[in-house]
């Protein structure tokens, strides 16, 4: 008929052989034994799918909150060339048959502290012990003296930056 089996067993339409794409996901078949193949995604270098796009055909298990296998194929193009550009990434990626759309999702958050500091001896003797998350300070009175002319300035930016 109008099906090709693949040596795993898996059946695919005939038009997807020769493609230029691996529909036959175990071993390839379909791209064996070709005199001439017909792409379907001219892109050089070949696109990639987007990123962690598997997970949307995991399936999760509700009663113990775990993911599991595969439920959905994610990996067949369908012999479609769809195409889904990220503008965080600047590049194109493609999407398979079975993902009917794709988002990126970039989630930035700036949060923006000022503290002043007179001196050093005020800086240090108000960081001490306190843990920035990036940096620890501790401070030793012998090394800074009370009545240290100079102003010190500090400015604190804290930036979360979540792409999805």
């Amino acid at each position: 008929g109008d099906r090709f089996r693949c040596s795993s067993g898996q059946c695919i339409r005939k038009s997807l052989v020769c493609n230029g794409d691996q529909d036959c996901l175990e071993d390839g078949a379909d791209e064996d034994r070709c005199e001439e193949i017909k792409k379907i995604c001219n892109e050089k270098p070949p696109l990639r799918a987007p990123p962690r796009v598997e997970l949307t055909g995991t399936g999760f298990d509700a009663l113990t909150g775990e993911m599991k296998r595969e439920v959905i194929d994610t990996k067949s193009y369908g012999g479609q060339c769809r195409k889904v550009f990220s503008g965080d990434r600047r590049e194109y990626y493609r999407l398979s048959e079975n993902v009917l759309a794709y988002t990126f999702e970039v989630k930035i958050e700036n949060e923006f502290n000022t503290e002043f500091y007179n001196s050093t001896w005020s800086y240090m003797k108000e960081t001490e012990g306190r843990d920035t998350g990036n940096d620890y300070h501790r401070y030793t009175p012998e090394k800074y003296t009370k009545g240290h002319s100079e102003s010190n300035y500090l400015m604190v930016i804290e930036n979360s930056v979540e792409v999805a």
